[in-house]
């Protein structure tokens, strides 16, 4: 398996200088909080046996439990908005080495398992849905979800 983590340091050229956000459920007075991923996520959505499945299928694949140990953002801002409802969007940025996942196929993983047919077992979803560790600026780019597993997170304000 290669070394996934990524250098925050190279963050600003790796990312082509996009923004990721993540929709807040509060909205905070401080303009830069500094986050972290978490250790033990419980899904909101999804039911947990499937979460289970697909981290399963993530760490035998990549080697970290993405659904359990990522913050979610979106290189679509109005995305990240779905999520903020009565709280804010903030632009995220890792301040520390991080690994990331995504697919160019899959928006949102609940929405593909909410729609995949019943007969499609959730490893070969995912392997339909082509998740990658690789290419940040596409992973942006593509507007879809990103996990993100880093220690330390700059969420700063978006100024208007």
């Amino acid at each position: 398996m290669n070394n996934l983590k990524n250098n925050a340091i190279t963050w600003p050229c790796d990312s082509k200088g996009l923004f990721v956000y993540r929709g807040f459920g509060r909205e905070r007075a401080e303009h830069v909080i500094e986050i972290s991923s978490p250790k033990n996520r419980h899904p909101r959505d999804t039911p947990l046996d499937v979460q289970i499945q697909v981290d399963n299928w993530l760490e035998q694949r990549f080697g970290y439990r993405f659904r359990e140990s990522s913050l979610f953002v979106t290189g679509d801002y109005m995305n990240a908005t779905n999520y903020a409802q009565h709280g804010e969007v903030r632009v995220i940025q890792p301040l520390s080495d991080y690994v990331f996942c995504w697919s160019r196929k899959c928006c949102d993983l609940y929405g593909e398992v909410e729609l995949s047919p019943q007969s499609e077992s959730i490893p070969d979803m995912m392997e339909r849905l082509e998740f990658q560790c690789t290419d940040i600026y596409n992973a942006i780019k593509s507007g879809n979800e990103i996990m993100i597993i880093c220690d330390r997170l700059k969420a700063s304000k978006i100024e208007i």
